[in-house]
């Protein structure tokens, strides 16, 4: 199946999960009359839906074991409600897994830490820079990426040499 607003199929929509166990047509049809809700609750609770598609594979899944061993006939639940409680659930404990960053010190280790050995260690630097971003609130956000302008600018101008 594919993502309503896309033609690309979305990647939690899997007919046998991750354990090699079938998912229910029911919770998989739930899943997408549900998706963009889901994913506007990862937006809302953490900045970004990065990983809303794993978090909502692993909730059908659990859903979809659930009405199987509890005999549920297909289409007979009210599968979307169901689900949307288990990925709010899933949603809610990845926000306060990533409220629980711990900070490696002030900004003067930071900046140390910037002087990557090579890219791989760049990359992950940037990706750690942006989940710790999405952490911060929107006052915290706007603050961190003045500075990020800031520090563009005086580096273009000591390039060029413009004062």
């Amino acid at each position: 199946m594919t993502d309503p607003g896309s033609n690309a199929p979305v990647r939690w929509d899997k007919e046998v999960g991750a354990a090699g166990r079938p998912i229910r047509l029911d919770v998989r049809t739930a899943a997408h009359q549900i998706w963009d809700a889901a994913r506007k609750q990862a937006q809302h609770l953490w900045g970004g839906a990065s990983e809303a598609p794993e978090l909502m594979e692993n909730a059908v899944a659990q859903v979809s074991r659930y009405l199987d061993r509890s005999g549920a006939d297909l289409f007979t639940q009210n599968t979307a409600g169901i689900l949307m409680c288990a990925i709010c659930r899933s949603l809610r404990r990845y926000a306060r897994k990533l409220r629980r960053l711990e900070l490696v010190g002030g900004s003067s280790e930071l900046s140390e830490r910037r002087i990557a050995p090579d890219w791989t260690a760049l990359v992950e630097l940037r990706l750690d820079l942006e989940r710790l971003t999405r952490s911060l609130n929107d006052k915290s956000r706007t603050m961190l990426n003045s500075r990020r302008l800031h520090h563009y600018l005086v580096y273009y101008q000591l390039l060029t040499g413009e004062f």
